[in-house]
């Protein structure tokens, strides 16, 4: 849960940047969305390589 609400924190804080800066809405909502994908991706992928290097150990 805690990484679903970091990566819709995320998206929308680099939506409202976006916007701030280019006064694109849909620019904004595109930008937003792939970050808040690529930060819970990213948590994920994190997660999995901590466990796999830690059964190499």
């Amino acid at each position: 849960m805690a990484r679903s609400l970091i990566s819709l924190i995320l998206g929308c804080g680099t939506a409202v940047i976006t916007y701030a800066v280019s006064h694109n809405i849909v620019l904004a909502i595109v930008i937003g969305v792939g970050v808040a994908l690529l930060a819970w991706i990213g948590h994920r992928i994190i997660d999995d390589l901590i466990e796999a290097v830690g059964d190499l150990f």
